[in-house]
């Protein structure tokens, strides 16, 4: 095994283990670990050793989730996959925080529903605090990653 794909291996096994689904994060792994800006499917196939509806998966997972991007070739067949343009951790970031807001909207409408002071309404509320938090903090990070990495690729 070469070493690309060992680099690929062990950072798919890490996004793996944080919570994204095999296929996806060993293709963007591998994404982000190729020289080339973009692939085909079945070239990540080829690359990954896995069958092209395994590919078919996980770019759809990872162009969901904001993470690549697909360009149609109008001259050849089969589409391009690449990273997203630019700062490809800042956009993860900032993809999180419509979920959250998401999540925060949904509790703040189920504690509603909930008998003040019952323990119930106890432990959403603690919950959507938590949550309040984390997102507070997100958007934090974004911030202060995006004036980071400005400062560094100038």
């Amino acid at each position: 095994m070469g070493n690309v794909q060992q680099a690929v291996e062990r950072l798919g096994r890490t996004l793996e283990d944080g919570g994204i689904p095999r296929m996806p994060a060993r293709v963007f792994a591998y994404l982000l670990a190729e020289d080339r800006d973009h692939c085909t499917a079945a070239e990540l196939a080829a690359a990954l050793q896995v069958s092209p509806a395994a590919i078919s998966g996980a770019v759809r997972y990872l162009i969901h989730n904001g993470l690549i991007i697909k360009d149609r070739r109008p001259s050849a067949r089969g589409d391009l996959y690449r990273l997203v343009d630019g700062d490809v951790w800042g956009a993860m970031i900032t993809a999180r925080l419509p979920q959250m807001d998401h999540y925060l909207e949904s509790l703040d409408k189920a504690v509603a529903l909930l008998e003040p002071g019952s323990p119930g309404r106890a432990r959403f509320e603690e919950t959507r605090d938590c949550f309040a938090l984390a997102r507070e903090a997100t958007a934090d990070l974004a911030e202060r990653w995006a004036r980071h990495h400005d400062a560094h690729t100038r």
